[in-house]
């Protein structure tokens, strides 16, 4: 696939077929960003974290300190679909590494604190304030004279 396109899916149609699941993966500063481009959903849930694990998994490197960025733009995301994100983050952590997720519903901002997931799940409202609060420190340049 081009582009970093991670297909988690077989994109068969049809009765009973898994239902397609497309991930897009590049390099940002400081980490990877991740774009779930189709629902996670109980029909996507357990090949999204199957993929998200490995996808994080082989972005964190092995002395820690990377960002992953999960972007979900304007997808649909259930209790089902919630989980595979806490899982990827949990890989992170243990990793030494943060995933950050961008574009959750807002719902879930209510819902989290009640399920006691609120502090399992880093959010923020857009790309650039994951990186500003969680990437790499910008480069120091000296004063000029």
């Amino acid at each position: 696939m081009a582009n970093g396109d991670v297909d988690a899916g077989d994109g068969a149609s049809g009765a009973g077929a898994p239902v397609p699941l497309l991930i897009e993966a590049r390099q940002i500063a400081g980490g990877l960003l991740i774009r779930i481009l189709d629902d996670l959903d109980i029909a996507t849930a357990g090949r999204a974290e199957t993929t998200l694990e490995t996808v994080v998994a082989d972005a964190v490197p092995a002395d820690g300190g990377s960002l992953v960025v999960v972007d979900l733009g304007a997808c649909f995301v259930d209790m089902a679909g919630l989980m595979p994100l806490i899982a990827a983050g949990d890989v992170a952590r243990r990793l030494g590494g943060i995933l950050v997720v961008v574009g959750l519903p807002s719902v879930w901002e209510r819902v989290l604190p009640t399920l006691g997931l609120d502090e399992r799940l880093q959010r923020r409202p857009d790309l650039s304030s994951a990186v500003a609060d969680f990437g790499p420190p910008p480069e120091q340049t000296p004063p000029v004279a």
